[in-house]
């Protein structure tokens, strides 16, 4: 017993003629992004990548035999810009730069134009380091206003007697390295 199949070849034909203009949309745009505006696409990558700030780690005290702090740590801010995703209005920069001038004591023009290098390259800058205790409120509700500005504690070494005690630890650091040297029979 034979069962005789009937096909509608105009089905098919469709299902056929659908399948590959499926096929050819999807062929262009993947030709459309990998050759026509792969460029648009590696920058925008590379401006979505990890931004890179370098933090310098707290040192512990150094204390004298009597308890005495001879050098410690202190907080110290920064005030970097990382480019946001999409570039700001010429106007915005602006204002950004004339605020942050204000509070930092630093040109106006200067800080416009590190905030614009950071645009181009996509990389974060720094535009004031050290920066003074009583601006630091002023400069953490700037953050809120424009995107892109980051302050960042730091911490640095402090000496509470000054610059010649921290020469003094300097000096004796190297002599105690010497002295091991020596007794291992390191120099000449």
């Amino acid at each position: 017993m034979k069962t005789k199949l009937n096909f509608n070849t105009q089905r098919l034909m469709l299902m056929f003629v659908l399948a590959l203009l499926c096929g050819a949309l999807i062929a262009y745009k993947l030709i459309f992004i990998q050759f026509i505006s792969h460029q648009q696409y590696t920058s925008q990558a590379e401006k979505n990548r990890t931004q890179i700030l370098y933090q310098t780690a707290p040192r512990g005290q150094i204390l004298a035999k009597g308890g005495e702090v001879l050098a410690s740590n202190q907080a110290s801010f920064s005030l970097y810009y990382l480019p946001p995703f999409e570039m700001p209005q010429e106007k915005v920069l602006i204002e950004m730069s004339e605020a942050v001038s204000k509070n930092t004591f630093k040109p106006q023009k200067d800080i416009l134009q590190i905030v614009k290098k950071s645009l181009k390259n996509g990389k974060a800058a720094l535009l004031v380091d050290n920066l003074a205790p009583k601006n630091i409120f002023a400069l953490a509700e700037l953050q809120n206003f424009y995107p892109g500005l980051y302050l960042l504690e730091e911490t640095k070494r402090y000496y509470p007697y000054g610059a010649s005690a921290a020469q003094g630890l300097g000096e004796s650091g190297t002599r105690e390295k010497r002295a091991g040297k020596e007794l291992a029979g390191e120099l000449n």
